[in-house]
């Protein structure tokens, strides 16, 4: 929603920069198998559950949910549930046009003033679940 701030943030000159999109983040969905198992265990957090997804997965159990920030923190808890990603020079298009927003990858180096970073297509579904679920159980 800020592509001026996003672009600042891009070509910061952090060590290691992990780009996390909209477009992975759609592919794994909390559905009512991680419901069961996260709220098996009698605990506040599955108490909270039950109160927000019950409702939801007892109309209808084929009910899911995007989480896009939980994969953004898991993998920086365990990198190694990383299974496809790629290092590329990045930016966003700042220029108000057409393409105002708009994320941009290079191969080889891009424009003056962009930064190379590890940009995420793919997770270990499993384990994924297997941790978020561990977190959410203690």
């Amino acid at each position: 929603f800020d592509p001026e701030a996003a672009r600042i943030s891009i070509r910061a000159p952090f060590e290691d920069q992990l780009i996390v999109g909209l477009d992975v983040c759609e592919k794994y969905r909390f559905n009512k198998e991680h419901y069961d198992q996260i709220t098996a265990k009698r605990s506040a957090i599955a108490k909270f559950f039950k109160h927000e997804y019950g409702p939801r997965f007892k109309e209808d159990t084929d009910y899911s949910r995007l989480v896009w920030d939980t994969i953004a923190a898991a993998v920086v808890i365990d990198p190694s549930l990383i299974t496809e990603a790629e290092t590329r020079w990045i930016d966003v298009n700042d220029d108000y046009a057409l393409d105002y927003g708009r994320s941009l990858s290079y191969h080889s180096s891009g424009p003056m003033g962009t930064r190379q970073a590890q940009i995420l297509f793919a997770v270990d579904e499993e384990r994924f679940w297997n941790l978020m679920v561990d977190l959410l159980t203690p």
